[in-house]
Protein backbone atom coordinates (compact mmCIF):
# COMPACT_ATOMS: atom_id res chain seq x y z
CA UNK A 1 0.00 0.00 0.00
CA UNK A 2 1.41 3.28 -1.03
CA UNK A 3 0.73 7.10 1.04
CA UNK A 4 -0.89 8.01 -2.07
CA UNK A 5 -3.84 5.12 -1.75
CA UNK A 6 -4.61 6.90 1.64
CA UNK A 7 -3.68 10.38 1.58
CA UNK A 8 -6.64 11.59 1.60
CA UNK A 9 -8.06 10.10 4.39
CA UNK A 10 -5.46 10.50 7.10
CA UNK A 11 -7.04 12.78 9.53
CA UNK A 12 -4.41 14.38 12.21
CA UNK A 13 -1.22 13.70 13.30
CA UNK A 14 -0.97 11.20 16.92
CA UNK A 15 2.74 10.99 17.37
CA UNK A 16 5.92 12.94 15.79
CA UNK A 17 8.89 11.39 15.72
CA UNK A 18 9.96 14.32 18.23
CA UNK A 19 7.47 12.61 20.84
CA UNK A 20 8.77 9.42 19.46
CA UNK A 21 12.38 9.84 20.38
CA UNK A 22 11.58 11.77 23.77
CA UNK A 23 9.76 8.59 24.84
CA UNK A 24 12.64 5.94 23.52
CA UNK A 25 15.29 7.99 25.74
CA UNK A 26 12.38 7.78 28.74
CA UNK A 27 12.11 4.04 28.62
CA UNK A 28 15.61 3.74 27.56
CA UNK A 29 17.12 5.71 30.69
CA UNK A 30 14.63 3.61 32.77
CA UNK A 31 15.67 0.33 31.38
CA UNK A 32 19.12 1.14 32.04
CA UNK A 33 19.20 1.70 35.43
CA UNK A 34 17.20 -1.58 35.81
CA UNK A 35 19.87 -3.60 34.27
CA UNK A 36 22.98 -1.53 34.97
CA UNK A 37 25.64 -4.29 36.03
CA UNK A 38 23.50 -7.17 34.70
CA UNK A 39 25.28 -7.24 31.03
CA UNK A 40 21.67 -7.13 29.32
CA UNK A 41 21.34 -8.51 25.85
CA UNK A 42 19.22 -7.07 23.45
CA UNK A 43 17.26 -9.38 20.96
CA UNK A 44 15.36 -8.00 17.83
CA UNK A 45 13.31 -9.77 15.62
CA UNK A 46 14.28 -9.11 12.42
CA UNK A 47 13.55 -7.36 10.27
CA UNK A 48 11.00 -4.92 11.31
CA UNK A 49 12.48 -4.07 15.13
CA UNK A 50 16.01 -3.34 13.51
CA UNK A 51 16.01 0.73 13.68
CA UNK A 52 13.61 0.46 16.58
CA UNK A 53 16.81 -1.52 18.21
CA UNK A 54 19.27 0.87 16.77
CA UNK A 55 17.47 4.16 18.15
CA UNK A 56 16.59 1.94 21.80
CA UNK A 57 20.64 0.74 22.07
CA UNK A 58 21.77 4.35 20.80
CA UNK A 59 19.54 6.07 23.69
CA UNK A 60 20.65 3.08 26.96
CA UNK A 61 23.50 4.77 29.23
CA UNK A 62 25.09 1.19 29.99
CA UNK A 63 27.22 -1.48 26.99
CA UNK A 64 24.55 -3.98 25.92
CA UNK A 65 25.29 -6.75 23.31
CA UNK A 66 22.91 -7.19 20.38
CA UNK A 67 21.43 -10.29 18.46
CA UNK A 68 19.04 -11.00 15.83
CA UNK A 69 16.37 -13.57 15.47
CA UNK A 70 14.43 -14.38 12.59
CA UNK A 71 11.25 -15.65 12.60
CA UNK A 72 8.04 -17.21 10.90
CA UNK A 73 4.27 -18.06 11.63
CA UNK A 74 2.95 -18.15 7.91
CA UNK A 75 4.85 -20.33 6.29
CA UNK A 76 3.98 -19.60 2.69
CA UNK A 77 0.60 -18.49 3.12
CA UNK A 78 -1.29 -15.34 4.61
CA UNK A 79 -2.98 -16.38 7.40
CA UNK A 80 -0.67 -17.42 10.80
CA UNK A 81 -0.59 -21.47 11.12
CA UNK A 82 0.23 -20.52 14.82
CA UNK A 83 3.37 -22.78 14.44
CA UNK A 84 6.15 -20.77 14.75
CA UNK A 85 9.48 -21.57 12.72
CA UNK A 86 13.37 -19.91 13.27
CA UNK A 87 14.70 -18.71 10.18
CA UNK A 88 17.75 -17.28 11.82
CA UNK A 89 18.77 -17.80 15.84
CA UNK A 90 20.83 -16.11 18.16
CA UNK A 91 24.84 -16.22 17.21
CA UNK A 92 24.95 -15.57 21.54
CA UNK A 93 24.93 -18.30 23.87
CA UNK A 94 21.85 -16.86 25.94
CA UNK A 95 22.08 -19.18 29.03
CA UNK A 96 22.22 -16.96 32.32
CA UNK A 97 21.73 -14.01 30.78
CA UNK A 98 19.01 -11.14 31.27
CA UNK A 99 17.55 -10.23 28.02
CA UNK A 100 15.09 -7.53 27.06
CA UNK A 101 13.35 -8.17 23.73
CA UNK A 102 12.84 -5.23 21.38
CA UNK A 103 9.83 -4.61 19.58
CA UNK A 104 8.18 -2.43 16.79
CA UNK A 105 4.70 -3.25 17.29
CA UNK A 106 2.88 -5.59 19.83
CA UNK A 107 -0.13 -6.49 18.35
CA UNK A 108 -1.74 -10.12 19.05
CA UNK A 109 1.24 -10.95 20.98
CA UNK A 110 1.35 -14.46 19.71
CA UNK A 111 4.86 -14.41 17.86
CA UNK A 112 6.65 -12.50 21.07
CA UNK A 113 4.92 -14.84 23.47
CA UNK A 114 6.53 -17.45 21.76
CA UNK A 115 9.81 -16.29 21.64
CA UNK A 116 9.64 -15.15 25.74
CA UNK A 117 9.01 -19.03 26.33
CA UNK A 118 11.79 -20.04 24.18
CA UNK A 119 14.13 -17.59 25.43
CA UNK A 120 13.21 -18.74 28.80
CA UNK A 121 13.25 -22.76 27.97
CA UNK A 122 16.81 -21.96 26.77
CA UNK A 123 18.10 -20.37 30.36
CA UNK A 124 18.02 -17.32 30.22
CA UNK A 125 17.85 -15.45 33.45
CA UNK A 126 15.67 -12.93 32.77
CA UNK A 127 13.33 -11.98 29.75
CA UNK A 128 11.39 -8.72 29.47
CA UNK A 129 9.54 -6.96 26.36
CA UNK A 130 10.30 -3.25 25.24
CA UNK A 131 7.73 -2.12 22.64
CA UNK A 132 8.02 0.64 21.34
CA UNK A 133 4.07 0.63 20.25
CA UNK A 134 1.83 -1.78 22.15
CA UNK A 135 -1.56 -2.34 21.72
CA UNK A 136 -3.17 -4.10 24.25
CA UNK A 137 -6.43 -4.47 22.75
CA UNK A 138 -5.55 -6.51 20.06
CA UNK A 139 -4.05 -8.98 22.08
CA UNK A 140 -4.73 -12.87 21.55
CA UNK A 141 -2.51 -14.19 24.28
CA UNK A 142 -1.63 -12.87 27.84
CA UNK A 143 2.45 -11.67 27.17
CA UNK A 144 3.77 -8.57 29.62
CA UNK A 145 5.49 -5.79 27.71
CA UNK A 146 7.05 -4.25 31.04
CA UNK A 147 8.81 -1.29 28.87
CA UNK A 148 6.05 -0.03 26.55
CA UNK A 149 7.12 3.43 25.10
CA UNK A 150 3.31 3.92 23.98
CA UNK A 151 0.30 2.31 23.85
CA UNK A 152 -3.03 2.76 21.62
CA UNK A 153 -6.33 1.01 21.83
CA UNK A 154 -8.59 1.11 18.74
CA UNK A 155 -11.72 -1.08 17.17
CA UNK A 156 -10.96 -4.15 15.59
CA UNK A 157 -11.53 -2.77 11.88
CA UNK A 158 -9.56 0.51 12.06
CA UNK A 159 -6.24 1.10 11.25
CA UNK A 160 -3.44 3.15 12.45
CA UNK A 161 -1.47 4.13 9.65
CA UNK A 162 2.37 4.54 9.72
CA UNK A 163 4.09 7.41 7.68
CA UNK A 164 7.82 5.90 7.29
CA UNK A 165 10.70 7.93 6.11
CA UNK A 166 10.99 6.30 2.81
CA UNK A 167 7.16 7.57 2.57
CA UNK A 168 5.60 4.36 2.28
CA UNK A 169 2.28 3.60 4.46
CA UNK A 170 1.53 0.51 6.26
CA UNK A 171 -1.41 0.10 9.22
CA UNK A 172 0.63 -0.51 12.25
CA UNK A 173 0.30 -3.99 12.19
CA UNK A 174 2.98 -3.91 9.47
CA UNK A 175 6.63 -4.88 10.00
CA UNK A 176 7.93 -1.49 8.66
CA UNK A 177 11.56 -1.25 7.94
CA UNK A 178 11.49 2.21 8.83
CA UNK A 179 10.75 3.64 12.42
CA UNK A 180 6.71 5.20 12.07
CA UNK A 181 5.77 8.44 13.38
CA UNK A 182 2.14 7.46 13.90
CA UNK A 183 -0.92 9.35 11.37
CA UNK A 184 -5.14 8.49 12.76
CA UNK A 185 -6.95 7.35 9.23
CA UNK A 186 -10.40 7.59 8.88
CA UNK A 187 -10.05 4.60 6.10
CA UNK A 188 -11.53 1.53 7.65
CA UNK A 189 -10.50 -1.75 6.14
CA UNK A 190 -12.54 -4.61 5.95
CA UNK A 191 -12.20 -7.93 8.42
CA UNK A 192 -9.50 -10.31 7.36
CA UNK A 193 -7.21 -7.73 5.82
CA UNK A 194 -3.85 -7.99 6.32
CA UNK A 195 -0.61 -5.54 5.95
CA UNK A 196 2.09 -7.41 7.68
CA UNK A 197 3.81 -10.45 7.48
CA UNK A 198 3.55 -11.54 11.12
CA UNK A 199 2.38 -10.99 14.44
Amino acid sequence: MRIADVEEDIDHELVSREQIDAKIHEVAARVSDDYRGKDPLLVAVLKGAVNTLVEFSQAMSIPVQIDFMSLSSYGSGTVSSGEITVRQDLSADVRGRHIVIVEDIVDSGRTLAWLVEELKRRGAASVEVFALLSKPSRREVDVDVKYAAMRFRMSSWSALVSITTNATATSTRSRSSSRPFTKECKHEFPPGARFGQRE
